[in-house]
């Protein structure tokens, strides 16, 4: 009954427009709002982290997280696909990373 996401953004927080669709041709727009992993705080933070990996082997001390994003599902339909938000702007704006979903 729900569509579950683990999901961050780099280069800035990201909002877009993704759709589901149903075994009987049926879709749902559903929006996603990913912090930043960087700056994004603890709001619906499913995988804290201390720091992150920096060039040269080193440690970046800062926290950065990965996020969860629920959507309601229609629970009488089938999901057969999840078409997820176009919002990366190529290496030089802030871009969405999808690290999992799952239904439940």
């Amino acid at each position: 009954s729900t569509l579950g996401f683990l999901d961050t953004a780099t280069y800035g927080p990201v909002q877009g427009a993704g759709t589901i669709v149903y075994a009987d041709g049926t879709t749902q727009s559903f929006t996603l709002d990913a912090p930043d992993w960087y700056s994004g705080g603890t709001t619906n933070e499913a995988i804290p982290m201390a720091y992150r990996n920096a060039p040269g082997n080193a440690q970046d001390n800062h926290p950065v997280g990965v996020y969860e994003q629920s959507v309601p599902l229609d629970s009488t339909a089938k999901v057969v696909g999840v078409i997820l938000p176009d919002v990366s702007q190529g290496t030089s704006g802030p871009a969405l990373h999808v690290f999992a979903l799952a239904i439940g």
